[in-house]
């Protein structure tokens, strides 16, 4: 699964999309997660990048939201793998998490902070319905994809910056070249 994503980054340098596609769909493959999701970070707001499952409108609802107080503030806080094999057994998960488990049936969720040179840039959430045990293995790869992800958003990020640089530098030239080629009339630059 990793060989496919990183086969996927390659060819996604402009747009991470694809790339979070693909982590979702090995994600559930590999994990037979119902609702995995890539949560992305922005401020003190946590909106979704991508999200596949059933609860669609549910999502669509509750995002944007603010950052504090969620399972990704939770794990980017405690700054590794969160692990909760059931959400209802884990008074240590906020309230509006254990209500979904109350109303939806119990889960167990796993929520991988993305980071980027020490700072929290979002978390791979998978929720597993009926509650399933991950191992450590389980986990590692939980956490290889949440890498994975930050490489696709960071190649996004230097791409989209090198092309507004060069399109920048493609302008500057335009005049210099506009103003070389008319010293005696200034109605071109």
């Amino acid at each position: 699964a990793s060989a496919e994503i990183l086969e996927v980054i390659s060819g996604s340098m402009a747009n991470p999309q694809p790339v979070f596609d693909a982590i979702l769909d090995s994600c559930a493959r590999l994990f037979g997660a119902g609702d995995p999701a890539i949560c992305l970070i922005d401020g003190d707001t946590l909106r979704i990048g991508a999200y596949r499952g059933e609860f669609v409108e549910e999502v669509k609802r509750a995002f944007p939201r603010p950052l504090a107080g969620t399972v990704s503030a939770l794990a980017a806080q405690q700054g590794g793998v969160l692990y909760r094999p059931s959400v209802l057994a884990a008074p240590d998960l906020p309230g509006y998490i254990r209500e979904i488990a109350r109303q939806r049936g119990d889960f167990s969720v796993v929520n991988a902070p993305m980071v980027w040179n020490g700072t929290p840039v979002g978390t791979l959430d998978i929720i597993c319905t009926p509650p399933r045990t991950f191992t450590e293995v389980d986990l590692a790869q939980v956490k290889t994809f949440a890498d994975q992800a930050v490489i696709a958003i960071q190649n996004a990020r230097l791409f989209n910056e090198t092309t507004e640089a060069l399109d920048q530098q493609r302008a500057s030239s335009e005049v210099l070249a506009a103003i070389s080629n008319s010293i005696a009339d200034a109605q071109p630059v």
